[in-house]
């Protein structure tokens, strides 16, 4: 008869205890019958793995607890779930038969950092201090000590919002790439008219894409509100509500602008679904605060010189959507947040932006899923009914821990691979085709007696049709004959023959 493996770790006791937390990444078993650990990634991003017996103890919470710091890591909302059902007991014998055990004394900090409250607790003389997260396993914060416990607490954020980043082989490799360098290498080698018109691209850009992501068309007095606030992106100033409530001001249009973080609660749903059907519910409006709070003092980690920037930009600016702090505007905000961290930290040069916006919109589904998987995990989990006419709805149950706590590796990777998009492929093909546009149109200007205007739409048009002017077109040039039509298309061949073969 085949011995059925025992579930261990976060998602036993999610189970066990019934927890109101999204599962664990991970799932664990022992199974006697193995003799080396047995390790299956899946491609939605969750492992099984299974261990030999000699890894099996006893079933306590307190053993469990250890397994689940030693081999699983720290889940934070799992934690804050099960201390709010566990309470104080359970880790008080733990800590009074093992004073010195370093997952007693991570765990009974973590309790009064999550809860508030106050375990007793005598350390032991000679006791080294140990860090919370392990820095061989996650991104780390500057720790800070915390003497009773002899604990350094070297988490990203606070107890209302704290994402981690695990150090996968993917980050690591995009971190070594210092891709900030490669933005400040390429513009500083331009000349200073070809950067102004590069950069003017870049705004251009990113404001179209913020806007086209959100399905919005803005008026262009909305459009150069939202590119003057880009070229504003760094600035060090203090990131409170009443800044928040400005850069809103400047987003959404005049009628929906609000004084204030949202005082009810809001949800998101498709254009098109049930009025019965939410996509997304966000917090509580009373936790906007504070994990408001929290959401800047991970993002003004870019300033640490020790927490890389992209980290620190991607879980602030995706933290902030995932808040939804107003009824309106969040998501360019959140796409304006990640351009303001990275700014202030040192990735973007001054006066420069990478057009993220338009790689995002260039794999809106990814960009999607990133956001779904965040999401879709927490709404899916609560009771909540909508009114008929979908103007109120009743959410039952729907704990801070739910929201505050979560894995931001994915969303990390995500930023990173649309940044480097941004700089390897539209940079450098904004670029290769200013270089070929000047070039044509030194060409052109040597011989071709036309007005600037009409010059500079003849070269666009021959280029936007792949070397030769459309039947269409042609009309617009009633004075350039055949011969000089086709003379030019053959020198604007010439000059964007590079240009069209990075295209390919």
């Amino acid at each position: 008869m085949r011995i059925p493996d025992r579930q261990v770790g976060y998602n036993a006791l999610i189970s066990r205890y019934g927890l109101f937390c999204v599962a664990d990444r991970t799932s664990s078993f022992i199974a006697k019958r193995l003799s080396v650990i047995d390790r299956t990634e899946h491609a939605d991003g969750s492992v099984i793995v299974r261990y030999p017996g000699k890894y099996n103890f006893d079933d306590t919470l307190s053993a469990h607890l250890e397994f689940c710091l030693k081999y699983e890591g720290v889940n934070l909302s799992a934690l804050a779930a099960l201390f709010e059902q566990r309470g104080a007991d359970e880790l008080q014998a733990w800590l009074d038969s093992k004073p010195g055990s370093r997952y007693a004394r991570v765990c009974g900090y973590l309790y009064e950092w999550l809860n508030g409250q106050t375990l007793r607790y005598k350390l032991p003389a000679g006791i080294d201090a140990v860090s919370v997260l392990d820095d061989k396993r996650y991104f780390t914060a500057p720790a800070q000590r915390n003497r009773r416990f002899a604990i350094l607490d070297n988490l990203p954020g606070t107890a209302a919002f704290c994402p981690l980043v695990r150090r996968t082989p993917a980050l690591r490799a995009w971190i070594e790439k210092d891709l900030g360098a490669n933005v400040a290498q390429v513009l500083a080698s331009l000349e200073p008219e070809l950067l102004e018109r590069a950069v003017n691209y870049l705004y251009l850009a990113e404001t179209r894409s913020s806007f086209a992501i959100e399905k919005d068309i803005p008026d262009s007095q909305r459009a150069e509100r939202f590119r003057r606030l880009l070229e504003r992106a760094g600035e060090d100033v203090p990131l409170d509500e009443e800044t928040f409530v400005e850069w809103q001001y400047v987003i959404v249009p005049r009628l929906r602008v609000e004084a204030s973080f949202r005082q009810k609660q809001n949800w998101l749903s498709r254009s098109g679904r049930s009025a019965h059907g939410a996509d997304y519910i966000p917090p509580d409006p009373a936790d906007v605060p504070g994990m408001m709070a929290g959401v800047v003092k991970v993002g003004e980690l870019v300033k640490s010189n020790t927490y890389p920037v992209v980290l620190a930009a991607a879980c602030a600016s995706f933290g902030f959507v995932f808040v939804h702090p107003f009824l309106d505007g969040n998501g360019r905000l959140h796409r304006f947040l990640l351009h303001h961290f990275l700014r202030l930290g040192g990735f973007t040069p001054p006066g420069a932006v990478v057009p993220v916006s338009a790689a995002m919109e260039q794999d809106i589904a990814s960009y999607a899923a990133v956001l779904k998987r965040y999401s879709a995990r927490r709404t899916g989990m609560l009771d909540y009914r909508l009114d008929s006419d979908a103007n109120f709805i009743d959410v039952k149950k729907r704990p801070l821990h739910l929201y505050a706590f979560f894995d931001a590796t994915d969303l990390c990777e995500f930023t990173f691979a649309c940044l480097e998009r941004a700089i390897d492929h539209d940079l450098a093909n904004e670029l290769a085709y200013l270089r070929a546009y000047d070039s044509a149109h030194r060409s052109l200007t040597r011989w071709l007696d036309a007005p600037q205007p009409e010059l500079e739409k003849l070269i666009r048009y021959i280029a936007q049709n792949n070397g030769c002017l459309s039947k269409n077109k042609r009309g617009q040039f009633p004075l350039i004959d055949d011969g000089d039509i086709a003379r030019a298309e053959a020198q604007v061949n010439v000059a964007f023959a590079a240009y069209w073969k990075r295209q390919q």
